[in-house]
């Protein structure tokens, strides 16, 4: 096997309790909590390389870095008193401490972390611990996932900073953040980190304006069925567009220190949660009035394939890529709810031909790279290239198109951290992927046979 970098370099980084403090993949996070615990019961957190950290220090923070790490820390630091300069102007508050941050070159090593005992899936992007107050994050694949990855997390210290009960630092209070709900919290986390306009709220609020039951009121943003991500997101950009950014604080210590973020948010813009929500929903409404009016609906020029309105089919249906001669289909899906599989499904019908891995019994993939990539089939329809992660270290698996049986193997141990979207050449002697090292991703090219 013979591994070439190819193309040009991308310099990405140089230039809940749990569900609380852990920044998730939107589309991952509308699982049920059955189907999360179920993929991870009886799988042990393992342990492939031994970090030795180092510490960047910056003004307010502690960058925690090992050799793959050193010098995307220098741009992370730069990046967090970026963050920390914003954020304590908008909240009004100096953190009490100085901030840890412990920072992993990818998803691989960030699941190996022994900062915290849980198994870690790949729809985890990273944490901030509620006691040790610990930001644990790996590097992202483009430098404005890690951006906002950090932003979001950094919120959520501040969050639990403002809301202490104690005098600060590390495991001597706990913070009244942890009280209030995720619309609450995650809402706040998303606005502060992106700002008031993101495509994925958006569409979320703009599909929610047409729901049977109606748009839901502020108290509703506890019922699951509202993504407190999205929704939240969107709540928190109506009150910082009314009333100002300076009331987010005000409201944030408040709903800490009694537990109802209803009352607080009456106290702080002396008006109702009733009159609230209605001029929330009629902003919305008029925002939207011209985009809803001209939007068609999926079904008016496109036909679902893989649907059951029960959710037998699933709920997390990804990755999908179909044959050269458009029959066949391959996507990745939970409808399992012991593992994340890879599945083969008629295009025309949706109909499943074959469950092409099976990880739950045999856990060759301990990841199949499934938010960021997707297989790809051999020109000649009868192979198919997926990414994965076995033992801790990326490789392309090349499977049969019919019967899942692996055929090749192709580890690329040293080379590469992550490997993403393998895609064969026309003539079928070669793959290219996006692969990630030491913060950084470029292309990558691997001669399948040498």
């Amino acid at each position: 096997m013979t591994i070439a970098r190819s193309f040009r370099r991308s310099a990405l980084l140089r230039t809940v309790v749990l569900s609380l403090v852990v920044a998730l993949i939107p589309v991952i996070a509308v699982e049920s909590a059955e189907a999360q615990a179920g993929r991870t019961f009886g799988r042990n957190k393992v342990v492939y390389k031994n970090f030795d950290f180092r510490i960047l220090k910056t003004e307010h923070f502690d960058i925690y870095y090992y050799d793959e790490t050193a010098e995307a820390a220098e741009m992370v630091g730069r990046l967090a008193e970026r963050w920390y300069a914003r954020l304590s102007r908008v909240l009004n508050h100096e953190m009490r401490q100085r901030q840890p941050v412990i920072l992993y070159a990818d998803h691989s090593d960030f699941e190996q972390t022994n900062t915290s005992a849980q198994f870690i899936e790949e729809g985890t992007q990273g944490f901030t611990e509620i006691l040790k107050r610990r930001l644990v994050m790996p590097l992202m694949v483009s430098l404005h996932e890690t951006d906002h990855l950090l932003g979001h997390e950094l919120v959520h210290a501040f969050q639990f900073d403002m809301t202490g009960q104690g005098q600060g630092g590390p495991g001597l209070d706990v913070p009244g953040a942890i009280r209030l709900p995720l619309w609450f919290i995650e809402g706040m986390a998303e606005y502060l980190s992106i700002g008031p306009v993101d495509p994925f709220t958006t569409m979320w609020i703009r599909d929610g304006l047409d729901l049977e039951d109606g748009f839901p009121s502020i108290p509703e943003l506890r019922d699951r069925r509202y993504f407190p991500y999205r929704y939240g997101h969107a709540f928190w950009s109506f009150i910082a567009g009314t009333y100002g950014d300076d009331k987010i604080g005000r409201i944030l210590t408040l709903a800490a220190r009694t537990g109802n973020p209803l009352a607080a948010l009456q106290a702080v813009l002396e008006t109702s949660i009733d009159d609230l929500s209605e001029r929330w929903r009629n902003e919305l409404e008029t925002h939207f009035a011209s985009v809803r009016a001209d939007t068609r609906q999926p079904d008016e020029y496109g036909r679902r394939v893989v649907y059951e309105p029960d959710g037998e089919d699933g709920f997390l249906n990804l990755g999908p890529s179909l044959s050269p001669d458009g029959s066949r289909l391959i996507y990745v899906s939970e409808r399992d709810l012991f593992a994340v599989e890879m599945y083969l499904a008629d295009a025309a019908t949706g109909r499943i031909n074959k469950r092409l891995t099976r990880n739950a019994v045999d856990a060759h993939f301990e990841s199949l790279q499934f938010i960021h990539s997707s297989g790809d089939w051999h020109p000649d329809g009868d192979r198919i290239a997926v990414a994965g992660i076995k033992t801790g270290d990326p490789l392309l698996t090349i499977l049969d198109a019919e019967s899942g049986r692996i055929l090749d193997e192709l580890r690329i141990e040293g080379e590469v951290g992550e490997i993403y979207t393998p895609s064969w050449s026309p003539d079928g002697a070669i793959i290219a992927f996006t692969g990630m090292r030491r913060g950084y991703t470029d292309l990558y090219v691997v001669n399948v046979d040498t």
